[in-house]
């Protein structure tokens, strides 16, 4: 049976798998004829796994101005979803294609370790209907989403008349507000595609 990779290949996947994509590897004269998906299993065989560095914790107490503001725009433009029975746990946003610069900016606050998404959406709107490109970011972790809903926001916000509780001093509410009042202009963007 003949072996897939040689041994430069193999090495090479060993010494660049945390610096590089297996996409990019890839594109490489080195791997002529072998695609992402067999590199990344060979990656996966040799033990060479990618550490992600998410940060759980990060909405477990809002004390800085960072976090107020992502909390807000999560509370007016995002959505959890907490389900002990089927073990479904997700914090998601989707937003206009031309506003992805926010969902990379929370990434990167989070650890930078989760994909951002593109796809068209057929959207209806004052009896128009269009197709329009959006982003979108799914977070699965359990820690966040309980942390989001200890600091107030709820599961089904769109029915509910409730607003986010949120204990800090005038500073940090005011960063809330600022995320708050964005994520509202960024939904309503979305909705009519400006």
């Amino acid at each position: 049976m003949r072996k897939i990779f040689n041994k430069e290949q193999i090495e090479f996947i060993k010494n660049n798998y945390k610096v590089m994509t297996y996409k990019q590897m890839s594109l490489l004269e080195l791997f002529n004829g072998l695609n992402e998906k067999q590199i990344r299993n060979k990656a996966l065989s040799l033990k060479c796994k990618k550490e992600r560095s998410f940060n759980k914790d990060y909405f477990e107490k809002i004390d800085s101005e960072e976090k107020a503001y992502w909390l807000g725009f999560i509370y007016a433009d995002g959505y959890v979803v907490f389900n002990e029975k089927t073990r479904s746990y997700e914090l998601g946003i989707e937003i206009h294609k031309k506003d992805e610069y926010l969902l990379e900016m929370l990434n990167k606050s989070l650890g930078n370790s989760h994909k951002i998404k593109n796809r068209k959406r057929d959207v209806s709107f004052n009896g128009y209907k269009y197709e329009q490109n959006t982003s979108n970011i799914r977070i699965y972790s359990k820690k966040i989403v309980s942390d989001l809903i200890k600091n107030g926001v709820g599961t089904n916000k769109t029915n509910s008349l409730s607003h986010p509780i949120l204990k800090c001093d005038k500073i940090l509410f005011l960063h809330f507000l600022r995320g708050f009042f964005d994520g509202m202009v960024v939904y309503i963007k979305t909705l009519k595609a400006i």
